[in-house]
């Protein structure tokens, strides 16, 4: 590869918040492997020297830096192909993008401004930049604080429950391509004609053609992380891609991450900083050197709303933190859809909310046709919220209240609470429905419902119903077996038949509210939002009581500071060289972060961590084991972990979980010969990065796990390896 700087100036400017410091500014073209410029902007305190580098890829033109941490840096500003006053055709943030970014690094790495450490800076499209290329080894990169970015473009923004989010995505390509407008006075005939086919294809790509799940979308989101970054994600509940720092946090905890939950592009609450502060002492600690306490802090800390999103705004807040997410002890309370008529709502029928299931069944119907989306659309009312609609709602509060769309819904209410009750997690309907046409939009909406019988929009889920199949293995249950955050298969439509019941999961994103005594929960089903595609109009119907009974799973979080102890419910899945948030390589120190309750079991090689409803286990290095390898193999693996072993079914390997005969699971994997230690039969099998693990007695796989792939590269290896932990 071979990249050129095609031009440069220095400037001397005011540095933000200090008046006695001047800033140079170097502007380079730089070249991609493809002969492709991108425009690339440095600034640092005069004169540029080498310092640790805050690096962020922007598609909003120049100057649109989303991060100052003081002097001690310099910072990088790269504009992505196709916008800007970068040549290229914009790709969606898709496979080329991805390339320029670690080709970009791997240049900046080695300039004279740079001293070989870099963070990567992120907000919206700048921060879906950088989930999308963790998958390439990123030269240089210490460490990322991402800000509103999603980990998965197709469910976190654009066609989130499958529910085509076209009005958001139309405002995205505008705020992309003007700055790109802005420039092309000064680009060649070809580089604006490049910019302007990469935009249009991008618009069509994402919005018309694309319009399942497929490999086109799979490229434009997480494929994996090989540089093992501590992140820092922040976001708010009330953010329109706010489910990408949930996910993003589950699978990258193991790296150290943290969340925070503290303001997006809605803003932040009043008298917050928004987390500047967090992100300079991320970057402080993690460039410099700095031992200022900020990985000690709780892993997941969170500004909850009390009541509304526009008290939430004015500051209203409660604060909670905890050591992972869903929170440690959290609860799923089934709250199931009733015709008893509640006597506080507006809408067609008026319904309850119950905790006990109705025994009598009935259908109740409503229309779905296009509804307003301040009242019924809380991601994206947060997009243009900080644009005039939060100032708006504090002088007509009707304006983001349910009520503008109750009289076109069904709603569902529960009685006046007895107690506060605090909700954070993610949240589901299970609800059987049919409709008068093969597909349409179905939309719920959660709002805390005042005693003044104002109701306050807080979470909304979303799900197109041709997609009515979840894909078990990445969905989240709880410790009883309910599915309270389905994962969505949108690789296929399957439409319905009209008039035909079908039983459907929605996801709500994860909702952040104190419900206080007094206040009612309400469920409203409804159109869609004005802000989606629109579809044709329908009469949906949802069935309520008997054994095919609707409910809202939500959350309840454990009371702040409880000492009661709780196991982090089990996440993640087999990938790689993880099991759920557990990696191989991981120490017993980070694994003893995530998860503070553990025990040997009088083992001393061999760790078991508490997770809800089972654990995994982890073997570490024994001196015998340790005294087969070679310095260097010694080095690489003592007091890591070897091997990640559970017996929950969420843990699937190639297909085959625990509970599976040998028999079938011998068809699927083409099982050799087993290792017999003990009571049990080990078999163990090629798994990329990794070798898969099971552990069989009696012909059924009790555990599924992996191992370490060059302990285990022959039988005798393997043998030495498997009685290696019973010390």
């Amino acid at each position: 590869m071979r990249v050129t700087i095609a031009a440069a100036a220095v400037v001397a400017l005011a540095v933000p918040g200090s008046a006695n410091a001047a800033t140079a500014m170097l502007n380079a073209r730089v070249q991609m492997s493809d002969g492709v410029t991108l425009q690339a902007t440095v600034t640092g305190q005069a004169p540029l020297a080498a310092r640790p580098v805050i690096v962020e890829f922007s598609p909003y033109g120049a100057g649109s830096g989303s991060t100052y941490d003081g002097t001690a840096y310099n910072y990088l500003l790269v504009q992505i192909r196709g916008t800007g006053n970068s040549d290229g055709e914009f790709d969606a943030l898709g496979p080329r993008t991805q390339e320029d970014v670690a080709e970009a690094l791997d240049w900046a790495c080695r300039q004279s401004w740079s001293n070989g450490r870099l963070g990567l800076n992120g907000f919206s499209a700048s921060a879906i930049t950088v989930y999308n290329s963790l998958h390439l080894k990123l030269p240089c990169v210490q460490t990322a604080v991402l800000r509103s970015g999603t980990f998965e473009l197709y469910r976190d923004l654009l066609w989130p429950g499958g529910v085509s989010n076209s009005v958001v995505g139309a405002g995205v390509l505008l705020l992309i391509g003007s700055p790109a407008a802005k420039e092309s006075f000064g680009r060649s005939p070809v580089s604006n004609f490049d910019t302007a086919v990469g935009l249009f294809d991008a618009g069509v790509s994402g919005g018309l053609q694309h319009q399942t799940l497929d490999s086109w979308w799979q490229q434009r989101g997480f494929r994996g992380e090989v540089n093992h970054l501590p992140i820092l994600m922040l976001d708010s509940f009330f953010d329109v891609e706010s489910r990408g720092a949930f996910q993003a946090f589950q699978a990258l905890q193991g790296d150290g991450a943290h969340l925070l939950l503290v303001g997006g592009h809605d803003g932040a609450p009043a008298g917050t900083d928004a987390g500047d502060g967090a992100t300079k002492e991320w970057f402080d600690h993690y460039l410099l050197g700095a031992n200022n306490g900020i990985v000690s802090q709780p892993r997941v800390q969170m500004l909850m709303a009390n009541g509304s999103h526009e008290g939430y705004e004015a500051g209203n807040i409660v604060r909670y933190n905890a050591s992972d997410w869903p929170v440690p002890g959290t609860r799923w309370e089934s709250l199931w859809m009733s015709p008893v008529r509640s006597g506080s709502g507006h809408s067609i029928n008026d319904g309850s909310l119950d905790a006990q299931r109705p025994t009598a069944t009935t259908t109740q119907s409503y229309a779905a046709i296009p509804t307003e989306p301040s009242s019924s659309d809380v991601p994206n009312e947060a997009f243009v919220g900080p644009d005039g609609l939060n100032q708006a709602a504090t002088q007509f509060p009707l304006l983001t209240e349910t009520a503008v769309s109750e009289p076109q819904a069904l709603t569902y209410t529960t009685a006046p609470l007895g107690r506060d009750l605090l909700s954070a997690g993610p949240a589901a309907l299970d609800v059987r429905s049919s409709s008068t046409t093969t597909e349409t939009a179905m939309w719920a909406v959660i709002s805390d419902v005042w005693p003044d019988g104002s109701s306050h929009p807080v979470a909304a889920g979303r799900l197109l119903s041709a997609y009515p199949k979840v894909i078990a293995t990445k969905s989240l249950y709880d410790g009883q077996g309910d599915l309270v955050q389905p994962y969505g298969d949108y690789s296929a439509k399957s439409d319905d038949t009209p008039a035909v019941e079908r039983s459907y999961q929605i996801e709500f994103w994860p909702i952040g509210n104190d419900f206080r005594r007094g206040h009612r929960i309400r469920l409203v089903i409804l159109g869609a939002s004005a802000a989606s595609m629109p579809s044709v109009p329908a009469v949906n119907s949802v069935r309520l009581g008997g054994p095919d009974a609707s409910r809202l799973l939500l959350p309840m979080l454990p009371a702040p500071n409880s000492s009661q102890p709780h196991c982090p419910l089990a996440s993640g899945r087999i990938q790689g060289q993880s099991l759920g948030p557990l990696r191989l390589g991981m120490t017993r120190g980070q694994a003893h972060l995530l998860f503070p309750q553990s025990t040997t079991r009088g083992r001393h090689y061999m760790v078991f961590y508490c997770l809800a409803p089972k654990g995994i286990r982890a073997g570490y290095p024994s001196p015998k084991l340790l005294r087969a390898l070679s310095p260097a193999e010694r080095r690489r693996v003592a007091g890591r972990a070897v091997l990640l072993l559970s017996a929950y079914k969420r843990y699937v390997l190639r297909g085959v979980k625990p509970g599976t005969t040998v028999a079938s699971a011998a068809r699927r994997l083409g099982l050799g010969r087993p290792f017999h230690v003990g009571l049990n039969w080990w078999y163990l099998v090629g798994d990329g990065q990794s070798r898969g693990v099971l552990k069989v007695r009696h012909g059924v796989i009790e555990e599924v796990g992996i191992a370490n792939a060059a302990l285990t590269s022959g039988r005798h290896a393997t043998w030495s390896f498997l009685t290696s932990f019973s010390g």
